[in-house]
């Protein structure tokens, strides 16, 4: 016996199924849902899965009380009369203690989810409000590169640093760069090495225009400063960039001039 009560659903009345027993023994739909009620109790109060032993199909009509309806239940799948008995299908799905305790979670969970809190509806923000909110964010994003909103007062050396990394930040976001970062290592060791505001606003521009990141912008500063001073100059004033073959037959090129002079005068 799997227990005093049974699952049936709340839309039976109107099940495809009711509506071919009803035609067929000329009823009305809850005298059907009622016959259900007491063949599914039977089934659930003699068996644990799904087979009634002995019972034929006017047995079944003689404990509901209804001729001919254990036949159409039979008609329309939901029985099947076999030598041993008649077998309820999918008795285990909707029936038995198994099936009893997952209706009975099921249950539990929608009545959890029906306790739960609200979330609240957060309304859309006017197009004043949204201008406010913008306004607000670029304030603090000004005050993250400003070196006065650091917490505490850092040394002279560090807090020259902070304020031209800050600098440099600024003057590359007004070149179009929309993401910077005051402290960046990178950006702090170009600095260090002699890289000068201008020419990482310059190098920002560039990135800007060929889709680079903050990071690219840096080493591009740091590279054109390495290759400039690699430029030698000629007799004609001009200058060119030397790789280092030129580099090197330059160099032996001097020592050579230098060591014709010395034999002249000797």
């Amino acid at each position: 016996m799997a227990g005093d009560w049974i699952k049936m659903r709340s839309d039976l009345q109107t099940h495809p199924k009711v509506v071919r027993i009803l035609s067929a023994m000329q009823c009305d739909r809850l005298r059907v849902v009622g016959a259900l009620h007491a063949v599914w109790s039977i089934f659930d109060a003699h068996t644990a899965d799904g087979m009634l032993h002995g019972y034929t199909l006017e047995a079944l009509d003689a404990m509901v009380g209804w001729p001919g309806f254990a036949a159409e239940m039979e008609a329309v799948g939901w029985l099947v009369c076999t030598d041993d008995g008649l077998l309820a299908p999918d008795f285990a799905e909707h029936n038995g203690a198994s099936a009893k305790r997952r209706g009975q979670e099921t249950k539990r969970k929608q009545g959890s989810r029906k306790g739960a809190p609200t979330p609240r509806t957060v309304p859309p923000l006017s197009a004043s409000d949204a201008d406010t909110v913008r306004t607000r964010e670029e304030k603090r994003r000004e005050d993250a590169l400003s070196p006065e909103s650091a917490a505490g007062a850092p040394a002279d050396g560090q807090a020259s640093a902070t304020t031209q990394a800050g600098e440099a930040c600024k003057a590359m976001r007004q070149a179009g760069m929309a993401s910077v970062n005051p402290s960046d290592p990178r950006l702090l060791q170009a600095l260090a090495s002699g890289i000068t505001v201008a020419e990482l606003s310059a190098c920002a521009a560039d990135a800007v225009q060929d889709g680079k990141p903050f990071g690219w912008a840096i080493a591009a500063a740091v590279g054109r400063r390495r290759d400039a001073s690699r430029v030698v100059p000629i007799a004609s004033g001009s200058a060119f960039r030397l790789n280092r073959q030129e580099s090197l037959e330059e160099s032996n090129m001097a020592a050579a001039r230098a060591f014709v002079a010395e034999m002249s005068h000797a």
